[in-house]
């Protein structure tokens, strides 16, 4: 049997530790790839997530602003042919002529965009999907949300519970309930502008 010579030896020596280096450095880049592999699965899903609820949000919306909007336009064109009672309040009035009784100028939902500018996840998504996501949710809370927070204020005045003062009270009230409806117009429109174009994002992967 021959016998390994030192010079041998110490070139399997350093052979054996170039190929466990060399298994180190494959293991250390394996464990990279796959991380970055699963961060980015897992960002890829979040964002087909935030395109989807942001989607169904403004389809929600759409639908109700539709009701509302019908109701207070119905209810416009009921008070242009209500006969002046004084014996009730403007608010009474007002309350028997719209259908359903009341004004329900109600917020619009928006979790699904606090959501997504809460978690950091508008930074995975296209930049003109991102604009159309702004444009609708600050128009709405800058238009119609924060606009019927002060304009339902009206509606609690005392001269609306005097019948003495029902005239001028219900022509008030009346100026609000238009302000609303073209508040809820501008809306609606905005909300089918865009929408389509949501929707079609929110069947990509």
């Amino acid at each position: 049997m021959n016998k390994v010579t030192k010079v041998e030896r110490e070139v399997l020596s350093v052979g054996r530790v170039l190929f466990e280096s060399l298994l180190l450095v494959v293991s250390v880049v394996l464990g990279f790839v796959v991380s970055e592999w699963g961060t980015h699965a897992r960002e890829r899903e979040l964002a087909a997530n935030v395109r989807r609820s942001i989607a169904q949000e403004v389809a929600d919306n759409l639908k109700a602003m539709d009701a509302q909007f019908t109701r207070h336009e119905t209810g416009l064109k009921a008070l242009d042919r209500v006969r002046p009672d004084p014996a009730k309040p403007a608010l009474l009035v007002m309350e028997e002529t719209i259908p359903g009784g009341s004004v329900s100028a109600l917020p619009m939902k928006r979790a699904a965009w606090d959501a997504a500018v809460s978690s950091g996840a508008l930074r995975l998504l296209d930049h003109d999907l991102v604009e159309r996501y702004s444009d609708i949710y600050v128009n709405q809370e800058r238009i119609y949300d924060d606009d019927i927070t002060w304009l339902k204020t009206v509606f609690y005045r005392p001269e609306n519970f005097e019948p003495s003062r029902q005239k001028a009270a219900l022509a008030t009230l009346r100026g609000v309930l238009q302000e609303i409806r073209g508040n809820e117009d501008y809306m609606r429109g905005l909300y089918r502008q865009n929408l389509p174009a949501l929707q079609k994002a929110a069947r990509e992967r």
